[in-house]
């Protein structure tokens, strides 16, 4: 992952520890989460920072403000951010680099969607392994609205969850889609009244946190290399597996689930 960082905003992408769980919150109330170049530049230095983090088995992406989860790349910064070639190479680099390192983190990542969540939101949505909503959120694809199309490694990750005809429609109309129409285009695992979603998001974020964390980082890494298609990668993931029955963790989910207690993963103490 990148380890250069130029300016950055701690106060508008904050990390608040939960236990076991990472929140980064998205915290920029007057432009409803719109997200600017220093902002982008925070999120792949906190994603940086947390990879490393043994003591982190979750992550989440969410808002810090009601009703908006993102409403995607500040516009008003467009004008100085694309004013040449070079400043737009660096720019969209730098948006590439902290959405690459949501994706690249090795704990499982769940964006917790409330209200709006449009363009470079998804694009972050997108990164994520898990995507959960309310029934308030609402979702856009909007660069086209603006003259512009949408990155291709943002395509190609909306291909995968939704498929051609679904992200053609998105892309295409830039419509605002309701919660119910995008959970039942793939988009999101799970949709929730808004007096549940917290409850449940966190039912599962602590299920993930209870299982073995090394196990679930080689899962991560396991859905990558199959998803991947590459024969090596494959291979990789196999052996992976089969390296996991001499495993520490393992050894004590094994004898756990024998003697009818709960597992002390070692990975949790690490």
């Amino acid at each position: 992952m990148p380890q250069k960082f130029g300016a950055i905003d701690v106060d508008a992408i904050e990390l608040h520890r939960d236990g076991a769980v990472a929140r980064l919150l998205i915290n920029q109330p007057s432009t409803r989460n719109a997200i600017c170049r220093s902002m982008w530049r925070t999120i792949t230095l906190q994603c940086t920072r947390l990879a490393a983090d043994h003591s982190v088995r979750a992550i989440t992406l969410e808002s810090a403000i009601p009703g908006s989860f993102s409403s995607g790349a500040d516009i008003s910064e467009f004008e100085a951010n694309y004013a040449d070639a070079a400043t737009t190479a660096e720019v969209n680099a730098e948006m590439r680099d902290a959405i690459e390192s949501v994706a690249a983190c090795p704990q499982p990542v769940i964006a917790l969607v409330d209200g709006i969540c449009v363009g470079g939101g998804i694009a972050l949505l997108l990164a994520c392994d898990i995507r959960l909503c309310n029934e308030s959120a609402r979702f856009a694809l909007t660069p086209a609205r603006i003259g512009l199309s949408y990155d291709p490694a943002d395509i190609r990750r909306l291909l995968a969850a939704v498929g051609r005809g679904v992200a053609s429609e998105m892309l295409f109309g830039g419509e605002m889609w309701s919660a119910r129409r995008v959970w039942e285009a793939g988009l999101v695992n799970s949709v929730f009244t808004d007096e549940e979603f917290v409850p449940q998001s966190n039912a599962l974020i602590d299920a993930i946190c209870a299982n073995s964390r090394s196990a679930n980082e080689i899962l991560k890494r396991s859905l990558s290399d199959v998803e991947s298609g590459d024969a090596d990668r494959f291979d990789r993931a196999r052996k992976a597996f089969s390296e996991q029955f001499s495993s520490a963790d393992f050894i004590e989910g094994r004898d756990a689930f024998l003697e009818k207690r709960t597992a002390l993963f070692p990975s949790h103490s690490n």
